[in-house]
């Protein structure tokens, strides 16, 4: 399953490269309708291939992923240390609508990892594997994001573009997160529904903590 969900991020990143270099200048469309599809063919892949764990992931993410443009309008409108590109699309706050789909990617391959790992090096290894591939993965968007531009970060310390003080806080988003899906894992639907407003929370406060912590 990793190795088929490796190949399809790799597509859909080819996909996303050739088309933003199509499309200088406002790229919100773009970005919304890639975010869009990036979700039909992951269920197209499920479909396909019967990959009833991935869908497990994909739904307990997808509501996580829509309340995380809640911490990035706090970041934006009220501590002003995140800004993002204009984009012809609809907002939240400041935070332009594709965001709320954006996170299941990067989650989705923690998600996974840790599933997959979980038999060789235990629950906590699994756990902490993944937070670690978590925060190469959102230093990377980081990165990506203000050489395309999406977002950049205004006013603090930070190298290559990546944010100092948004690091431990994404790796506490990745490990709660593995966390609450595995203690979830098998409960009703209502209890699941219930961590994605959990997570989000607690990450927005960790990030207020870190930057008061760094910046304040």
């Amino acid at each position: 399953m990793l190795r088929e969900l490796g190949l399809f991020l790799a597509g859909f990143a080819a996909v996303c490269a050739a088309t933003l270099a199509l499309a200088p200048g406002d790229q919100g469309r773009q970005i919304l309708a890639l975010t869009v599809g990036f979700h039909v063919g992951l269920l197209g892949l499920i479909h396909w291939r019967g990959h009833a764990a991935l869908l497990r992931w994909w739904l307990f993410l997808l509501p996580v992923s829509l309340l995380q443009v809640l911490p990035d309008a706090v970041l934006a409108g009220v501590v002003g240390s995140l800004r993002f590109a204009p984009a012809d699309v609809p907002h939240v706050g400041q935070v332009p609508a594709f965001m709320a789909g954006l996170w299941v990617i990067p989650l989705l391959l923690v998600g996974v990892c840790a599933d997959q790992t979980r038999a060789a090096v235990g629950n906590g290894g699994s756990a902490l594997l993944a937070t670690g591939l978590g925060l190469a993965l959102f230093a990377m968007a980081e990165w990506m994001a203000w050489h395309l531009p999406i977002w950049q970060a205004v006013g603090v310390a930070g190298t290559l573009h990546v944010a100092h003080y948004v690091l431990l806080p994404e790796a506490w988003l990745c490990l709660s997160t593995v966390l609450l899906e595995r203690a979830s894992r098998g409960t009703g639907a209502a209890r699941r529904l219930l961590c994605a407003p959990l997570i989000a929370f607690s990450y927005a406060g960790a990030l207020l903590v870190s930057y008061w912590l760094l910046e304040a």
